[in-house]
């Protein structure tokens, strides 16, 4: 019997180029992205679109930018500064950090907020600060990510933990991802790594 695989071709075929999905030994069947398939060939979708249907006709956009559609023309246009999503320049849907939607525009924060609902009302604070009367963002423990009040920190930022004597955020040691509470002696090291002497 024929013990060939239907999908393989002659080593001496060439292979065509952006295609992820071959017809046959000449023709592409399935484009990879950023490719749309014209006559069994793979084409450039154009700047920033993951997907089309023809070089001027885009139907999926790369992050922070939408479709715009100009006559017979669907192109990627980036959205307005600081906008994550939108459905033109001056309408953001979502926001990087420390920005909020405002009339379509991504407006800042208040100061030290990595999250806000207005200028003036925090919802999430940057480390070493804690959310104050539930609006603004205060100095509190160093290092700390999420604290109640000024001085009580729950969770500790990355590569520090929380000592339950001091309330307070201590660094841990290199390679480390664990420390003892009381003595600040590392307890755990990352994978790779042995324990020897407090240290990693």
């Amino acid at each position: 019997g024929d013990h060939r695989d239907l999908h393989s071709f002659p080593t001496d075929a060439l292979p065509i180029s952006n295609c992820a999905v071959a017809a046959d030994a000449t023709k592409c069947g399935t484009c990879k992205p950023n490719f749309f398939l014209n006559n069994g060939a793979c084409s450039s979708c154009g700047s920033n679109a993951l997907a089309c249907t023809s070089a001027t006709v885009a139907t999926t956009c790369e992050a922070t930018y939408f479709k715009k559609v100009d006559g017979a023309n669907t192109t990627c246009t980036k959205c307005g500064t600081n906008a994550k999503t939108c459905t033109s320049e001056t309408a953001a849907l979502t926001c990087n950090e420390s920005f909020f939607v405002k009339a379509g525009v991504c407006t800042a924060c208040g100061a030290n907020a990595t999250a806000c609902s207005s200028e003036t009302t925090a919802t999430a604070c940057k480390v070493g600060f804690y959310l104050k009367d539930g609006k603004t963002c205060d100095a509190g423990v160093a290092n700390c990510s999420y604290a109640t009040t000024k001085e009580d920190c729950r969770v500790c930022a990355p590569k520090y933990f929380l000592t339950n004597t001091e309330n307070s955020c201590h660094k841990l040691a290199d390679n480390c991802i664990e420390g003892d509470v009381k003595t600040y002696n590392c307890t755990k090291c990352k994978p790779g790594y042995l324990l020897g002497s407090n240290t990693c």
